[in-house]
């Protein structure tokens, strides 16, 4: 069989690196190195003003496509005139990937990723950006896309709400490289303290950080030599970390970091007591298995996909319970032995996530889908 020619969504790449861009880079960058014999992979990024970095960005076995088209006024044709096809962009292709939710026009047919339902959970956590994905979405489905999730909980929950049969939604779980190893003693100095809790992670409202920050405030009055360094691009929605913050007996315990380089992050992860993730809602989180990496353990939640992702390798206390989360963060502070065996869980559960099983599994999905479009018969 010939190589299925991929147009894959690298928009995201060429911003500052979050949870879907970070999958979709390495995603692409593992199907580059393994799979270009069943692959041609046409990257391509709906951008004005990033579109001569795409080649320097993605794997130079890649066919990279970037036109001179502002990103505004390609998605509004897209979800007003459903056009113009990306087509337009890479040329003749079997399959297309939208990575991020923004679906463009085709005449292949189309595997959609979503990595949470969060724009329909959750709307008012969402960016005016954002909330134009329920239309694009829901016009590709009509159109019979796939959906490739990345945890079995958002797997159900996009069967449940769009009535979609099993065979059109494909979990695919992402993987997680192998540890770089980082310096505690440059993260302890970044922070300014010996003992600190960690939070990574886009500043904004689903990740619950006003709830830890006044958690944090009340468990530190036994804790004075205890620091809190919160790190993380700014997202949206910030007000109400600033007011908690401000809000806070411990301010001055409390550091914010912004984004840090990769280098930096494996330090401050090294260096810390532990990583605390309250998130209201997640699609699989990778912080915690990046902590696991460290040989870090994590406070996260029970919410969303994170009990199916960690296990029992992470203490996981009701986001919506701000007592429940004291208590998990005073347990990951006062005992060692439970530390040591969280710890040793994570390590334990790395073993189910593997960048070459995704790419293996997606190379497959790609084609599946280009075999049964009706283009191939």
């Amino acid at each position: 069989m010939s190589r299925i020619r991929v147009a894959y969504d690298s928009t995201s790449l060429l911003d500052t690196r979050t949870g879907i861009s970070y999958t979709a880079a390495q995603t692409l960058e593992t199907l580059a190195a393994n799979h270009l014999d069943a692959l041609d992979l046409y990257p391509y990024a709906i951008t004005w003003s990033g579109r001569h970095d795409l080649a320097a960005t993605v794997p130079a076995t890649t066919h990279p496509c970037a036109r001179p088209i502002p990103a505004r006024l390609a998605r509004w044709g897209w979800q007003h005139l459903n056009a113009p096809r990306i087509e337009r962009w890479t040329g003749p292709v079997d399959v297309v990937h939208a990575t991020a939710y923004v679906v463009p026009p085709s005449k292949a047919p189309v595997i959609v990723t979503i990595a949470d339902l969060n724009y329909i959970r959750y709307p008012e956590f969402c960016t005016p950006d954002v909330l134009t994905y329920p239309a694009m979405v829901q016009r590709a489905l009509d159109q019979g896309a796939v959906v490739h999730t990345i945890s079995e909980f958002v797997n159900q929950e996009v069967r449940d709400y769009y009535n979609l049969p099993a065979e059109r939604v494909v979990n695919i779980y992402p993987g997680i490289l192998p540890s770089v190893g980082g310096d505690p003693a440059r993260g302890k100095k970044l922070v300014g303290s010996e003992r600190y809790l960690v939070s990574l992670g886009t500043i904004e409202p689903r990740k619950n950080l006003p709830a830890l920050v006044r958690s944090f405030d009340e468990i530190a009055a036994n804790h004075p030599d205890l620091r809190l360094a919160i790190v993380g691009a700014p997202g949206w929605g910030s007000e109400s970390l600033d007011r908690a913050i401000a809000a806070a007996h411990t301010r001055d315990r409390i550091v914010t970091l912004g984004y840090v380089d990769e280098s930096t992050r494996c330090d401050l992860l090294a260096g810390a007591i532990a990583l605390v993730y309250p998130s209201f809602y997640e699609g699989f989180g990778l912080p915690p298995l990046e902590a696991a990496q460290a040989g870090v353990p994590t406070v996260a939640s029970n919410a969303g996909s994170l009990p199916e992702v960690l296990g029992d390798s992470a203490l996981l206390p009701d986001p919506n319970d701000e007592d429940a989360i004291k208590k998990a963060l005073s347990q990951i502070i006062n005992d060692e032995e439970l530390r040591a065996t969280l710890v040793a869980r994570g390590k334990e559960r790395l073993t189910k996530f593997s960048w070459e099983k995704t790419a293996a599994e997606l190379c497959a999905l790609y084609q599946r889908v280009a075999q049964e479009s009706p283009q191939a018969r």
